[in-house]
């Protein structure tokens, strides 16, 4: 499996969109994601790690599961991560979603043929709602629609 582009929307640190296209290089095969103290590191991993897992990812780190402890409850937990600024024009404009895409190659499902799986996570500060789409070669199939949703977001 092979992460080829990121695609974060107001999630903590990162207002608006923000993408993070990583190159096919065969030569360069390892990317580093290095910074300053407060640059987005943390939130960079914490969205992606929330694209993956939804509700779940508490069950990665101990540090999630504190974190969503510490706020009461999942739900609440999600409403923090909401970029600060967005959240204060959510009133005035039609901007209150948190937004994490993650677009994959390389990835091999048995029995379906594909060249690339995007996972699409969000979650709507107005209509207090989580969802997810998951994608194979750009398009929703019975494996997405029947298996997918019901796991990741009961």
């Amino acid at each position: 499996m092979r992460i080829d582009r990121i695609s974060i929307k107001n999630f903590r640190s990162y207002q608006d969109s923000t993408d993070v296209i990583l190159d096919k290089n065969k030569n360069k095969n390892i990317y580093v994601i290095a910074g300053k103290n407060g640059y987005g590191k943390t939130s960079f991993l914490t969205a992606l790690v929330w694209a993956f897992y939804g509700k779940l990812f508490t069950q990665v780190e101990s540090k999630y599961k504190r974190d969503v402890i510490k706020n009461g409850g999942y739900t609440n937990y999600i409403k923090t991560q909401f970029n600060n600024s967005s959240k204060a024009q959510i009133e005035k404009s039609d901007n209150s979603e948190l937004r994490v895409e993650v677009e994959l190659s390389q990835i091999a499902i048995p029995s379906i043929p594909c060249q690339s799986v995007k996972i699409i996570r969000t979650y709507d500060l107005k209509k207090h709602k989580e969802n997810i789409k998951l994608l194979i070669d750009g398009k929703e199939n019975e494996l997405t629609k029947e298996v997918g949703y019901d796991v990741f977001i009961n």
